[in-house]
């Protein structure tokens, strides 16, 4: 499940596995997918929503007709998607490679990185600095369109990435993952400036509009926690009625989170500063209420046409399958991590790093510098895409 939100524009949108609940002002729609839905992402503007789906499809819509625009089968199963401006287009993840999408057609492709023997879990990019995550445990920062130029990498986390976001414009990065770790990094040199642990798996994590603090979620617990962006100091945490999927800031003192409880899908918590501008805050919060009323509304609707992935009941489980699906977190379900995720596997002399190698030498391929390369046959693959 995720969310993506456009306070200015009154617009929301929730994707619930193959459904999206599209909510424009007073008006509300359902976009249906043939398959699962995977992330989303929109334009600032409120114009395009772009989906991403497990049988690799993308697709661009209309957010204000719900209109199919474009739709462009993916090299690999989309792991993560961002907007990209100067040039604008959309960055869709597919295993460890990042493609760069025309909108709103979707008809142009061009690669732009990969990472080697891993998958990208997060993608983000701000005044022309590009971070990309992965599930080894590292953070590439590069150049935004030019990237084959990599300005750091940000080295220190155990276990594999899942969420990271830009502080004060491109010069900080926070990132967060399975090792339970919240880290500010200085994205220039690499450097660690601030490390917080939660001891828990972090999947949910987003930065308020002001830049002052940031909102982080376990994957095993109902309390949302708040960290000052300066130096990751602890500011104070909430709890919400069940464990959190997705959070997002709509205003400073404002979020919505996105609840694994089927019968109650999306809630709001207001942080508590409405008192400084009563009228304002207030006519917020209702709009926000609203929105997280008319989604819970249309989620019933949503399971009973499209058959919707809903978590198990443990008093009901009693298939093998299920039980795996309940005890695992989700994040290693999204990436197809293993339950114990130990990092040295990915070196362990005599193993997966010999055959790695074997694998390399009977493939040719294109170095960009850094350990980061691409198969040379995937040239032909891709369409002429305008640089900036």
């Amino acid at each position: 499940m995720s969310l993506f939100i456009l306070h200015q524009k009154r617009i929301g949108v929730l994707a619930l596995s193959n459904g999206i609940v599209c909510i424009n002002g007073d008006e509300s729609k359902v976009l249906c997918t043939s398959e699962r839905v995977v992330c989303i992402a929109g334009t600032m503007d409120g114009s395009y929503l772009i989906v991403a789906c497990a049988n690799k499809q993308v697709k661009c819509f209309d957010l204000k007709t719900g209109i199919l625009l474009g739709e462009r089968t993916a090299a690999r199963r989309p792991t993560a998607i961002c907007l990209a401006e100067n040039p604008t287009a959309i960055l869709v993840a597919c295993g460890g490679e990042l493609y760069a999408m025309s909108l709103p057609t979707l008809d142009k492709q061009r690669w732009l990185l990969g990472h080697t023997s891993s998958i990208l879990t997060a993608v983000r990019v701000c005044n022309g600095i590009l971070a990309t995550c992965d599930r080894n445990e590292k953070a590439r920062i590069s150049i935004w369109p030019q990237t084959a130029i990599i300005q750091s990498y940000c080295l220190g986390h155990d276990a594999f990435l899942s969420r990271c976001v830009f502080v004060n414009g491109n010069t900080r990065l926070v990132t967060c993952g399975g090792d339970g770790t919240l880290k500010l990094w200085n994205t220039t040199d690499g450097s660690e400036l601030a490390s917080v642990n939660c001891s828990q798996v972090l999947t949910c994590l987003d930065i308020s509009p002001d830049n002052s603090r940031i909102a982080v979620a376990a994957e095993a617990s109902s309390m949302i926690r708040l960290f000052d962006t300066t130096d990751l100091k602890f500011l104070r945490q909430v709890e919400v009625p069940s464990i959190p999927v997705d959070l997002t800031f709509v205003f400073d003192h404002l979020l919505l989170v996105v609840l694994d409880d089927p019968r109650n899908v999306l809630t709001s918590v207001n942080l508590g500063e409405s008192l400084e501008s009563p009228g304002k805050s207030i006519n917020e919060l209702a709009a926000c209420l609203s929105f997280c009323a008319t989604a819970n509304n249309l989620t019933p609707h949503l399971k009973a046409l499209h058959a919707l992935d809903v978590p198990v009941d443990p008093g009901q489980c009693t298939d093998d399958n299920h039980e795996q699906q309940r005890s695992t977190p989700s994040i290693l379900m999204k990436h197809h991590l293993p339950m114990k995720y130990d990092p040295s596997e990915l070196a362990r002399p005599g193993s997966s790093s010999k055959k790695r190698r074997r694998r390399q030498d009977n493939t040719s391929t294109i170095s960009s510098g850094h350990g980061d390369t691409r198969k040379a046959d995937d040239d032909d693959d891709d369409d002429e895409f305008p640089q900036s």
